[in-house]
C-alpha cells in the first residue's frame, strides 16, 4: 500500500483504492439500443432500458460478477472492487 507522509507525522493525502490499485475512475455509458455483455461466467447478460450509464442496476450486477462494485456516490464514476 502506498502512503505518504507530511512533516507533522499526518498522511499527506487520503489513502484510496487507486493507490492501491484497485479502484479505477471511468464513465461508462452506451448510445440507444440494447447492450449485451458477458458476465464473469461467460453468460451474454442483455441489458435493456434505461438509464445507459453506471447507474443502471444490470449493469453493476454484470460488473459484480466480476468484483467490481460502483462506487454511488453522486456524480462520480467510480468503480473499486468494494465501491469505496
Amino acid at each position: 500500500m502506498v502512503t505518504g507522509y507530511s512533516l507533522a507525522g499526518q498522511p499527506a493525502w487520503p489513502v484510496s483504492r487507486h493507490f492501491q490499485r484497485r479502484a479505477i475512475d471511468i464513465a461508462v455509458s452506451w448510445g440507444s439500443g440494447d447492450l449485451t455483455i458477458n458476465d464473469a461466467n461467460g453468460n451474454p447478460v442483455r441489458i435493456t432500458g434505461e438509464p445507459r450509464d453506471e447507474t443502471n442496476t444490470d449493469l453493476q450486477k454484470v460488473a459484480a460478477s466480476y468484483v467490481v462494485l460502483w462506487g454511488n456516490l453522486p456524480g462520480e464514476h467510480h468503480w473499486s472492487d468494494d465501491g469505496a
